[in-house]
């Protein structure tokens, strides 16, 4: 294939994404993959052609997921002893550290919209799987909760 029909084929494909992108909505959190929120977030109109929108994007996407599991994980948590409920929070403030740091070692390697941009994927990427723990625990959680423990 010769240079200029490459060229030709690359610009048409780009074309046809940059319009797909146009008419692309947000994928739905519960169930979207990894590759399906960055995807969104690169071909999302708002950040073709600007530094660090792709990163702020799927900060963004990730703060939203966050909140949808943490949602979830309180209604399954509304019938529950309060031991439960008190290891529920502990376990969700250490996963939170243990993203905030992992994720932190990006930046702390350089500061620039790739590093930033690595970070937000890997807050992405651990948040989806806290998303997954969550669901998890719905699947495998009794209909009726466990008597709490009322002795001395």
């Amino acid at each position: 294939m010769s240079i200029t029909r490459r060229n030709a084929v690359l610009l048409v494909t780009s074309l046809l994404l940059s319009a797909s992108a146009l008419g692309s909505s947000a994928p739905d959190l519960a169930s979207a993959s990894f590759t399906d929120i960055l995807t969104y977030c690169q071909q999302h109109p708002d950040t073709q052609g600007k530094d660090a929108t792709t990163g702020d994007c799927l900060g963004e996407q990730t703060e939203q997921l966050e909140h949808l599991a943490q949602t979830r994980q309180a209604t399954l948590l509304d019938n529950q002893c309060p031991a439960v409920k008190l290891q529920a929070m502990i376990a969700q403030q250490q996963w939170q550290s243990y993203r905030t740091n992992q994720c932190g070692l990006y930046r702390a390697m350089a500061d620039n919209t790739t590093m930033y941009d690595n970070s937000q994927a890997c807050r992405l990427q651990l948040t989806l799987d806290y998303r997954d723990q969550v669901s998890f625990l719905a699947e495998h959680t009794p209909q009726a909760p466990l008597p709490c423990d009322t002795s001395p």
